[in-house]
């Protein structure tokens, strides 16, 4: 009787020793994919290209480590937009961009070239 109590005490402790392992594990599993999904979504913001070769350009580790990683990832995504500007989208249309049509001298230098040649505008 004495050794059934025993060896179910003990089985009791291993559940719960498996139990505590598994909480930490996934609670682990948990940080680090809100974690990713808040990086994703702070690349997104910024209009990154590519996360992949923005993530490349981080300290991640710190990143992951700080108390704050919202402020902290936005924080080093605006320093590497200022750093890597190619890595992230532009704020406006490409000027002289084919198809914008936005302040595009063509008509002038259409013009210009019309009179050079002796041609009618």
């Amino acid at each position: 009787m004495q050794q059934k109590q025993q060896s179910e005490q003990q089985s009791v402790e291993q559940l719960k020793n498996q139990i505590d392992l598994m909480k930490q594990q996934h609670s682990e599993e948990l940080r680090k994919v809100r974690f990713e999904s808040m990086l994703e979504f702070e690349i997104y913001k910024a209009k990154g290209r590519s996360k992949k070769a923005i993530c490349a350009m981080l300290d991640l580790e710190n990143l992951k480590q700080s108390e704050q990683p919202q402020q902290e990832i936005a924080q080093a995504l605006e320093q590497l937009k200022a750093e890597s500007g190619y890595l992230f989208d532009g704020d406006g249309v490409a000027m002289y961009a084919v198809g914008t049509a936005v302040d595009c001298p063509t008509e002038t230098a259409h013009s210009a070239l019309r009179a050079a040649f002796g041609l009618p505008l």
